[in-house]
């Protein structure tokens, strides 16, 4: 015969209970934290796309924004890791992300670095100033 466990009265229930709570709560507040304006973001970008030394002129914003935000999405995406050392992985990921632009990964690295490292500059601020981590509010 199963008996039922009743998680109310279960202290083992409730305790596991909370602790999922807690980590479901955490990651959360991580992602929230961790979020950043793709709208401000793509303005930055727009406005400063004309002026950047790795764009080829010939093109349009169009075919850039692909490799921008790929920059700003994947500095969290591979939190705690260097630019320089995923050039393997980020090359794979590329062609999934690009959409329609035309930018092989050799001509969009320096857009998705470019915009990597404004994300990454902006965090260390935070953090430095007394912010809470992750807390890239771009």
């Amino acid at each position: 015969m199963n008996k039922k466990t009743d998680t109310n009265k279960d202290p083992r229930m409730r305790v596991a209970g909370a602790a999922f709570g807690g980590v479901m709560d955490g990651v959360a507040e991580n992602s929230a934290a961790r979020s950043i304006d793709a709208a401000q973001e793509d303005k930055y970008w727009k406005e400063q796309f004309k002026d950047a030394p790795h764009v080829d002129h010939t093109l349009e914003y169009v075919d850039y924004e692909p490799a921008y935000r790929f920059g700003w999405e994947s500095y969290h995406r591979y939190e705690g890791r260097q630019f320089a050392d995923l050039n393997v992985e980020l090359q794979r990921d590329w062609d999934a992300h690009r959409a329609d632009s035309p930018l092989t990964w050799e001509k969009a690295r320096a857009a998705t670095e470019a915009a990597w490292r404004r994300v990454e500059h902006r965090y260390i601020e935070s953090t430095a100033s007394g912010g809470p981590p992750h807390s890239v509010h771009v």
